[in-house]
């Protein structure tokens, strides 16, 4: 018999799924063209099962594009430990500034400046 040695296998596209219409238009236009959906089917099966190796080329490529993604994934971790550090210098250079007004206040201020500079370092004092 001429299909003893063969399968049967169904396939169901669901309209619902947008990329089952995808396939069902795709298959439709090769169907189309003359290219049976058997040969289509079995295209789609090996190609799954058996996928063909890429080019070296594109191997060298792929391996390329992920050593510079790696090189700019952690180009960006270094900007934003830097943004970090920037912050921090700049809260740190206006609490030094701050700093510096409440000594001068406490130095050549009168009474009430010193006062209020003196209140100000304590509570700078408790909050570190």
């Amino acid at each position: 018999m001429k299909a003893e040695k063969t399968a049967s296998i169904r396939v169901y596209l669901r309209y619902q799924h947008e990329l089952d219409r995808k396939i069902y238009t795709r298959m439709k236009v090769d169907a189309s063209r003359g290219r049976a959906l058997s040969e289509i089917a079995r295209d789609a099966l090996a190609a799954y099962y058996f996928p063909p190796t890429p080019k070296p080329e594109i191997q060298e490529l792929t391996t390329t594009i992920e050593a510079l993604s790696a090189q700019v994934a952690a180009l960006a971790a270094q900007i934003a430990a830097l943004a970090n550090q920037v912050h921090e210098k700049d809260r740190l250079q206006a609490e030094n500034a701050q700093l510096k007004l409440h000594l001068l206040s406490s130095t050549f201020g009168d009474r009430s400046m010193k006062r209020a500079a003196s209140e100000a370092a304590q509570a700078i004092a408790n909050n570190k």
